[in-house]
């Protein structure tokens, strides 16, 4: 049986607070990278939105002509569930090498584990960022109107970004002793993506519909889309990401607590 101390705890949570204000670390780190990968590139970052442009293109218009869908309203909605999606993924299967990836900085020098956990989410949020513009192309072209529910991405966002925090936490620390875990994932954000609503309505399933439903992605994307296209997400979407978010971040934390001090042994 696992046990955790009351000083393992107080380390946990040390360790988080740490980590969240070392900005210094995980911000740098970020904007390094950054510059680091599109060097000598001639279009540098607009690469990032170029190739998701491209993505969205192919996707939308053959996606939108075999289902028979209307663009105007079908590609701004395809668009930003690619965007949310590639952003979903890329962030798990890199959380899940966040310690593995960090470990010629944790091996040398004492720094708090958290900071790699936020280093890995802020990167993916810069090229979120970035790849954000060719919604906001699309949105122009098709003339998505705002509403008063564009208000709610600001609660959407902050539950998506609880979400995706503790899933990190939770995956790089079984990835630092199991190396396969991001393996695995990596596998499965293929067969996940045929079953969660990027580029087709829930409604299409029909009677399956309870698919999207009993799928925890459908609702973290549902409550980021929905706000930006005009729509209020669902009451059932906002219960399952809060409940997500209360039970999620306790378990991770308490996993967390309870193998901290291992995970630079494992490295």
């Amino acid at each position: 049986m696992l046990s955790i101390t009351r000083r393992d705890i107080d380390l946990a949570r040390d360790d988080l607070v740490a980590g969240v204000k070392a900005w210094n670390v995980w911000h740098l780190l970020a904007m390094q990278e950054l510059r680091q990968r599109y060097r000598r590139s001639v279009l540098g970052p607009l690469w990032i939105s170029v190739s998701l442009a491209v993505q969205v293109l192919v996707m939308g218009v053959v996606v939108g002509l075999l289902f028979k869908q209307e663009f105007q309203r079908y590609l701004p909605y395809a668009t930003l569930g690619i965007i949310i999606w590639n952003f979903i993924s890329a962030a798990l299967i890199e959380g899940a090498g966040c310690f593995v990836g960090a470990s010629s900085y944790l091996l040398q020098i004492k720094r708090p584990l958290f900071a790699f956990v936020v280093h890995v989410l802020w990167r993916n949020l810069v090229y979120l960022a970035h790849t954000a513009v060719i919604y906001v192309i699309v949105a122009a072209i098709f003339m998505v109107p705002l509403t008063l529910n564009l208000f709610l991405l600001i609660p959407g966002l902050a539950l998506f970004v609880l979400n995706m925090t503790w899933i990190e936490l939770f995956v790089g620390t079984i990835a630092a002793r199991y190396r396969d875990v991001q393996m695995i994932l990596q596998s499965s954000m293929t067969v996940l993506f045929w079953v969660t609503p990027i580029a087709f309505y829930p409604t299409m399933l029909g009677n399956h519909r309870w698919i999207m439903d009993f799928n925890p992605l459908s609702h973290l994307i549902e409550i980021v889309r929905a706000p930006i296209l005009g729509e209020a997400p669902a009451a059932e979407s906002w219960l399952v990401m809060l409940g997500s978010a209360v039970v999620g971040w306790t378990v991770a934390f308490l996993f967390f607590a309870r193998f901290r001090a291992r995970i630079t042994y494992w490295l």
